[in-house]
């Protein structure tokens, strides 16, 4: 089906969600394996997506939609996500408080061309990611562009940390790293060298 989520979780609170050891397939068009959106400004949302496969056939699917309107603490960790579809997107965090956030060892591999490995639409000041032990392998020959890991926007006059000690593989992708200048301290490990 069209427009579906595997799991949709809507909350206004403290929260400690785990999604672990699924196997989820999207065939049809924008579909999510995991939305969640934390809705208090203030409560800690804990949100936890470990060890699950995630197939979308269909375009525009994407893995995990994690929106947290308060602090956060999120880990993405030992995923598979694997995209035959157009214009996909593995994970799209989008943080509007300082949170902190941890994507290790997960394998994302795109097919279908002009996908999004790890997007950040926005994310807010004073936020630590760190980013180590992932393979980002992007095999379409389309002319689409494809993109590794973006920071689309950070908080207005904001700095987050960037972190990482084991090496990011990122393969065919047309952008491998993107964020806005002067917005970071430290980096994170891309193809042996550290970014920005």
């Amino acid at each position: 089906m069209n427009n579906t989520d595997a799991f949709d979780v809507d909350w206004n609170g403290p929260s400690a969600v785990s999604i672990s050891g699924n196997t989820l397939t999207g065939v049809g068009t924008s579909t999510t394996g995991l939305r969640f959106n934390g809705a208090s400004t203030t409560a800690l949302s804990t949100v936890a997506v470990q060890n699950n496969d995630f197939r979308f056939d269909g375009a525009a699917g994407t893995g995990v939609n994690l929106v947290a309107a308060g602090p956060s603490l999120l880990t993405i960790a030992s995923n598979t996500l694997d995209f035959n579809g157009q214009n996909g997107v593995g994970m799209s965090l989008t943080l509007q408080e300082a949170g902190e956030v941890g994507i290790f060892s997960n394998l994302f591999t795109d097919d279908g061309s002009g996908a999004t490995a790890v997007l950040f639409p926005t994310i807010a000041d004073q936020s630590t990611v760190t980013i180590e032990n992932n393979q980002l392998l992007f095999n379409s020959a389309s002319l689409a562009i494809d993109r590794g890991i973006i920071f689309q926007a950070v908080e207005t006059s904001g700095t987050i940390s960037l972190g990482g000690s084991i090496n990011n593989v990122i393969s065919g992708a047309t952008t491998p790293f993107q964020i806005p200048n002067n917005t970071s301290t430290g980096g994170i490990p891309v193809n042996g060298a550290f970014v920005p």
